[in-house]
């Protein structure tokens, strides 16, 4: 992939390249996750060999890192930073996510892979991990008969959306309330430094300061450009 999340940053910690990200990048970037996270999900489902934890919960678990680094950053820009662009590719990714994660979660051949683990002689922490992922397929309709699974990714198709529209309605609500404030002395008990970045939060919105009014969003709010 020659966008910046086809490969794992070489940054500390593995941060992710901000300067590196457009917004074009994230659509190619999460049809190139998907299609990895299947292909490495049907090397788990075709692996002859008795499941266990190595190659089935383990491998599950390194599976889809391309769509995982790619969520991760998307979703921080979708709060902190949600421009119409951003929007955009949320609204046409929400439904294309859920359809993803049903694939996995609704595949019955998957569960009963992962529901054949033994867990003798696994150190706490691989039993935990196996138990978590058996609740998780149980939870998701993985044993739901054809029907009922149907039914399932309709509704979550739904709540993809539904979630979405929610999320950008409460995020333009919360950046609309921002309060003016025409009287220094309302902002007594703030440092020059928060008075300062509300008088920047103030410029950036258009708001247009003279001697003393400031435009103090609520200081847990996202910024929004």
């Amino acid at each position: 992939m020659s966008n910046p999340f086809g490969s794992i940053s070489t940054l500390p910690y593995q941060l992710p390249p901000f300067e590196q990200i457009t917004p074009d990048d994230f659509l190619p970037a999460f049809k190139a996750g998907f299609e990895e996270h299947l292909a490495e999900i049907d090397a788990i489902l075709g692996n002859p060999e008795t499941p266990d934890f190595e190659n089935t919960i383990a491998a599950m678990e390194r599976a889809g890192q391309t769509l995982a680094r790619t969520a991760l950053v998307f979703f921080t820009f979708a709060a902190a930073d949600a421009t119409d662009r951003i929007q955009a590719i949320q609204q046409e990714v929400g439904p294309q996510l859920a359809s993803h994660e049903d694939s996995i979660y609704l595949n019955k051949a998957l569960f009963e892979r992962v529901d054949a683990v033994l867990t003798e002689g696994l150190d706490e922490e691989s039993v935990r991990l196996v138990s978590e992922y058996r609740r998780a397929f149980i939870r998701a309709g993985a044993r739901l008969d054809d029907g009922g699974q149907a039914r399932m990714r309709e509704l979550n198709s739904r709540l993809s959306v539904l979630g979405t529209e929610y999320s950008q309605k409460l995020l333009k609500d919360t950046n609309e309330s921002a309060l003016p404030v025409t009287d220094a002395a309302e902002l007594d008990g703030l440092s020059a430094d928060d008075i300062a970045s509300a008088a920047a939060a103030a410029a950036e919105a258009g708001r247009r300061a003279t001697s003393c009014p400031w435009f103090c969003p609520p200081r847990s709010r996202p910024s929004h450009r």
